[in-house]
């Protein structure tokens, strides 16, 4: 039977995540519309996946976030996990990924409190990441005005020298860069 890919059965090829992989609901949805597709998710790096192709088939993706930096999975969870039905395809990023193919399985996670307890690490280390950004913003904006400021006062210099390049180009790069990093920074802050 034919899947219609343009690809061979059992190939292996690699798709970006489309999304932001903080948007867990949008993600599990992503790697479910990829298996009725036929392209079954085998292996993740960083916001990548790893795709096999294959039949297509009805599954359910969980994410779970990681409770510390290059935590190991405790034995007992997976085999409990097994036992209801689910299986770990790897990691994506700062979540474990589960897969089921039963659809009468458990849900992995029933209780929002316990749930919500879960992503207390990724929410440290989010509001880490989204501080350590703004500040650095701060840091080269008040650099970029001081420099500017300081290029106005020798102005004359400049003009005297012929220096467009330090007058023109400076101050492009470094404001390229602070936009750069103030749309990281707003990305951050959302998915904060």
């Amino acid at each position: 039977m034919s899947t219609g890919h343009p690809y061979v059965k059992n190939e292996k090829f690699r798709k970006s995540c489309p999304i932001s992989i903080y948007d867990v609901a949008a993600v599990e949805t992503w790697l479910e519309d990829l298996a009725r597709k036929g392209e079954n998710p085998v292996c993740f790096t960083g916001s990548r996946v790893d795709l096999l192709l294959d039949e297509p088939w009805e599954c359910r993706f969980r994410l779970q976030p990681l409770q510390r930096w290059k935590e190991a999975l405790d034995p007992e969870r997976v085999e409990a996990y097994r036992s209801m039905g689910w299986r770990l395809v790897g990691q994506l990023g700062p979540f474990w990924v589960w897969r089921c193919d039963d659809p009468n399985a458990p849900e992995l996670d029933t209780d929002p409190v316990v749930q919500g307890e879960g992503y207390r690490y990724l929410k440290r280390r989010m509001i880490f990441r989204t501080v350590g950004g703004g500040l650095i913003w701060l840091a080269m904006t008040a650099y970029f005005i001081l420099a500017v400021a300081l290029s106005v006062a020798s102005l004359e210099n400049i003009l005297r020298n012929a220096s467009w390049l330090g007058f023109v180009a400076a101050p492009l790069v470094a404001a390229a860069l602070l936009t750069i990093l103030g749309m990281q920074l707003w990305l951050d802050a959302r998915n904060t």
